[in-house]
Parts: structure tokens; C-alpha cells; sequence
């Protein structure tokens, strides 16, 4: 990945991600690919549990608060770990798009182009 890119990643889309996880569960909480997205981050943590990960924070079947709380911390520790799992992974990219579609987050791209 180009450094361009890692710096947009890591300066402006993780931090956003990091500000509105909670409010996009919240917000987003009945859809159904947001629930898709909760089963496969509950599979992971069962298999964390499995694989004998240590302190993996659990994500909790309670009501929506207790729920969506969990989830936040479990979220969190793996962009703290920088873990690529599919859950993370397709979380971080609907809260992108929603960032994106809002015009809460915007991207400058340059080309620049050199003669030779």
C-alpha cells in the first residue's frame, strides 16, 4: 500500500471509525446486513474463545445497549490489535460509506503527474 493511502487510513478513516462506531450501531441497529455483521463478529469471538485467545472482550446477547456496547469494545480491541477480520473488516467499510455518503468524511486525491 502506498504511503498516500496508509496516511488516509490511518489519520482520517480509523479515527472515524474509532468517533461513530457506537452511533452507527445505534443508528443502523435493525438492518439486516448490520445484523449479518453482528453474527459474524459473535462466530469470531467464539472462535477467539477457541483459539484461546487472551482477553477477548465478550460480546454480550443482551438489549441493544448491553449489545452494541460489547461490541464496541470488542471492535476496538481488534482495530487496537490490528486484527483483519471479516467482521472488523466489513464493519469499518459501512461506517465509511456512511461517513462518506453524509460528506462527514471527504477525500482530496492529487495526481501528480512528472515529465520526464
Amino acid at each position: 500500500m502506498n504511503s498516500l493511502l496508509d496516511n488516509l487510513i490511518e489519520d482520517s478513516l480509523f479515527p472515524y471509525v474509532r468517533t461513530n462506531l457506537y452511533q452507527y450501531l445505534e443508528e443502523n441497529w435493525s438492518l439486516p446486513e448490520v445484523q449479518d455483521i453482528v453474527s459474524v463478529l459473535r462466530t469470531q469471538y467464539e472462535e477467539d474463545l477457541k483459539n484461546g485467545i487472551p482477553n477477548v472482550p465478550e460480546i454480550l446477547d443482551g438489549s441493544k445497549a448491553e449489545s452494541i456496547n460489547s461490541i464496541v469494545n470488542n471492535v476496538l480491541r481488534q482495530m487496537d490489535e490490528d486484527r483483519k477480520t471479516a467482521g472488523l473488516k466489513q464493519l469499518q467499510g459501512k461506517i465509511y460509506r456512511s461517513g462518506f455518503e453524509d460528506g462527514q468524511i471527504q477525500a482530496q486525491y492529487k495526481l501528480c503527474l512528472s515529465t520526464v
